[in-house]
């Protein structure tokens, strides 16, 4: 039994380490999650320098990894939330009157109306016919839109998008999210994505060299009073 409850923690904290391996790769950032590095041992790409020597450095900056880090670090930034009170308030923060916003996971459309309020235009997108039949019934003078958010050449086409919140399922397995990040990252190039996902924020909560990186933020707990409030308009 003792033998047996080791094993299933091994494979628990091997699974658990894939898993902020792939958080890393995604970010473009191929370096360990683990310890705590001086800026004197963090490249501008975000890569750890920590025990390499002046040529070693040299070849690194000239190295695909870092060309491929600093293509990654230039594109929008990051907002990771972690649930619904956190997703929400960062509308306050990140959309701007003139943008144009696309939410993936619209579901019935509150938080679409949110957004709504506070920029140009905005576009819900939800997988399911029937939720987007309420929403366009509860918000009829809102832009809604049956289709699945992994076919990006349809987000395209109603496109171009400065913001994008991404609400598919909070709690998510990573391995299915972050391709569907990384395709609307890389094919709708937005000014900021806001994610609401609980493991994903959670990871990057223990990730010791976040804090050095400008394009990546976590959304922060707070009081949601003037949310409620916001939210009991929109209903």
């Amino acid at each position: 039994m003792q033998r047996m409850c080791s094993k299933q923690a091994a494979i628990a904290a091997t699974t658990a380490a894939a898993a902020a391996a792939a958080v890393a790769y995604w970010l473009g950032r191929r370096h360990s999650l683990t310890g705590k590095s001086s800026s004197t041992d963090l490249c501008s790409c975000g890569a750890s320098l920590a025990g390499m020597t002046e040529a070693d450095r040299r070849f690194h900056q000239q190295s695909r990894r870092h060309i491929t880090n600093c293509r990654a670090l230039r594109r929008g930034r990051i907002v990771v939330a972690e649930n619904f009170s956190e997703y929400r308030r960062t509308i306050e923060t990140v959309v701007a009157a003139t943008d144009r916003v696309l939410e993936v996971g619209c579901g019935r459309g509150v938080t679409t109306a949110l957004i709504a309020r506070r920029c140009g235009h905005v576009l819900g997108v939800d997988l399911s016919a029937k939720v987007i039949a309420m929403a366009r019934s509860r918000f009829p003078r809102l832009d809604f839109l049956e289709a699945d958010a992994s076919d990006v050449s349809a987000l395209r086409a109603r496109g171009p998008f400065d913001k994008i919140f991404v609400d598919v399922n909070g709690s998510r397995e990573l391995q299915m999210l972050l391709p569907l990040l990384e395709a609307l990252d890389a094919a709708l190039a937005p000014e900021a994505l806001v994610v609401k996902n609980a493991p994903l924020k959670r990871l990057l909560m223990r990730a010791s060299l976040v804090d050095a990186l400008p394009n990546l933020a976590l959304a922060p707990s707070g009081d949601g009073a003037l949310l409620r409030r916001e939210y009991k308009r929109c209903m």
